[in-house]
């Protein structure tokens, strides 16, 4: 006699139902047939945030403990977790993040919320400075140049992001490129200039995973993702609305700049 498990409304009821066929006795370890076990669900141990409370800027750590998983996730960004028991995770703004283990007989989820507060003090130092953000599982570098006078209230934010097969963040160094020249203005100004670095490409160059067919240069990453995080993250730290966010670029910078509009 051969077997089939129906779950009905999982985890509630679950019964074996013959399905016919097969030739006489039901015994449940008969050579050819057999009684297939009942697989249970996954269980969640523990999932958990430390410290429960940030301010913004700062790393918290996402861990947890489970059983019988055959796979595991994590949403907000993270993706899948399978083979590890922890993650760093740095929120621009308080967020709950919901594990999920899988396995045959279905899922289960588990959630934690992280408060993050603003920071009260200036987020970047005056003049040039680096600074990196945790998307996913890959830490992303950025530049930024802060006028003096303008460390907590500058009047807005500029990214500009650099072209491909060139100098990455160097492309903020005075006198070393052309959009250098924005932190010339925005010393004038009073706006920061952020610096966002893509990841390195094919050819080895830091360029971006723009939204064009024939794009075969940079790699298959997530520079979309990146930014979201990035300018949520300035917007957080300065109190900003999106009307004073802006974003331009040169060359495979622009052409990033235009898929994220259209994103």
């Amino acid at each position: 006699m051969r077997w089939r498990l129906v779950a009905l409304f999982p985890p509630l009821l679950s019964v074996l139902v013959a399905c016919g066929g097969g030739g006489g006795g039901g015994g449940a370890t008969g050579g050819s047939g057999g009684v297939t076990p009942v697989t249970s669900l996954p269980i969640i141990s523990s999932f958990a945030v430390t410290p429960s409370s940030i301010v913004s800027g700062q790393t918290a750590t996402l861990s947890w403990s489970t059983a019988g998983a055959t796979s595991l996730s994590i949403d907000n960004g993270i993706g899948d977790v399978a083979g590890t028991t922890s993650r760093p995770i740095s929120p621009t703004v308080t967020t709950t993040y919901v594990l999920t283990a899988r396995n045959a007989a279905g899922s289960v989820t588990a959630s934690t919320t992280v408060t993050v507060s603003p920071s009260n003090s200036s987020p970047y130092p005056v003049g040039l400075s680096d600074a990196t953000i945790q998307v996913g599982a890959v830490t992303r570098e950025y530049r930024v140049h802060v006028p003096a006078g303008r460390a907590s209230s500058p009047v807005a934010v500029v990214l500009v992001l650099h072209g491909g097969g060139g100098e990455g963040l160097n492309i903020a160094n005075t006198g070393a490129h052309p959009l250098s020249v924005f932190r010339t203005v925005a010393d004038r100004e009073g706006f920061v200039v952020v610096y966002p670095g893509g990841l390195a490409a094919r050819d080895g160059s830091a360029a971006w995973s723009d939204c064009r067919a024939d794009n075969d240069i940079a790699g298959d990453v997530d520079d979309i993702g990146f930014l979201d995080a990035l300018i949520d993250r300035l917007r957080s730290q300065y109190g900003m609305p999106t009307t004073k966010i802006f974003m331009t670029g040169g060359s495979n910078g622009a052409q990033m700049t235009f898929a994220y509009a259209i994103t």
